[in-house]
């Protein structure tokens, strides 16, 4: 009946049974090269038996091409793994460089755009051309959706991020790294952007990871906001961040 149920939830006044944290986990350079190194030669790669953990491929680190470019990606270009994971080649304007990501694809709910480096654009190139290649084996003609389809079914969905997780975490055990995760990738290049060696603004910080608007001008202003506003200034500060790796 309705006069018996609760008009409250019993459960609030309840303490948490652990403290909650966030994580503040950020790589040190020799952590990145060893990741990046990592991810482009996995090949090379061994997992220490104390550390594989009942890993089906023992030793070995395994990762298809498309996935370590996805991994190269989220390292490069600091969006979620779920947007990289979920590119699709509509968002892609390859030509000039640029990728929008429309409203329900981004935690914000706005459109968002990342600059793409020639670097960037060279691997999208070479992930679509994976997935055409696939698409072509099984006798299909139409070209892909996904920049990154999943192996299973006939491409009709992307890869999911806990993909990117999957493989990167083959690669931290080969390298000894602990306690990292694929989002631990992103607040580290947060983390460099406005650090003295880049000096980028937390403002453009912010525009570069696709977060709310913090300052700048008004709510109201902010939800209308024009997704290409500051891209300029969001592209140099992710030049730095891509020149800062390849040291």
């Amino acid at each position: 009946e309705m006069s018996e149920r609760f008009t409250v939830n019993p459960a609030t006044t309840i303490p948490a049974p652990v403290q909650e944290t966030p994580r503040g986990r950020v790589y040190t350079d020799a952590e990145l090269q060893a990741v990046w190194e990592g991810i482009t030669s996995p090949e090379a790669l061994v997992v220490p038996l104390e550390l594989r953990e009942g890993r089906r491929d023992g030793e070995k680190v395994m990762i298809a091409p498309a996935t370590r470019i996805a991994l190269k990606l989220a390292l490069m270009l600091l969006q979620r793994r779920s947007e990289i994971a979920g590119m699709a080649v509509a968002e892609l304007d390859l030509e000039n460089g640029v990728w929008l990501l429309p409203p329900e694809r981004t935690k914000s709910g706005r459109p968002h755009t990342v600059p793409l480096s020639d670097d960037a654009v060279t691997l999208i190139r070479e992930a679509i051309k994976i997935a055409n290649d696939a698409r072509a084996a099984q006798g299909l003609s139409s070209p892909t959706v996904f920049v990154f389809p999943s192996p299973r079914g006939k491409g009709v969905k992307p890869i999911g991020g806990a993909a990117l997780n999957h493989a990167l975490h083959a690669v931290l055990l080969a390298c000894g790294i602990e306690n990292a995760t694929v989002h631990d990738l992103r607040r580290t290049g947060s983390t460099a952007l406005t650090s003295e060696r880049l000096s980028v603004s937390p403002f453009i910080r912010s525009k570069v990871l696709g977060h709310i608007d913090a300052g700048g001008g008004a709510t109201v202003s902010a939800i209308h906001y024009d997704a290409n506003s500051y891209m300029a200034e969001k592209r140099r500060a992710l030049e730095a961040w891509q020149g800062l790796l390849a040291q």
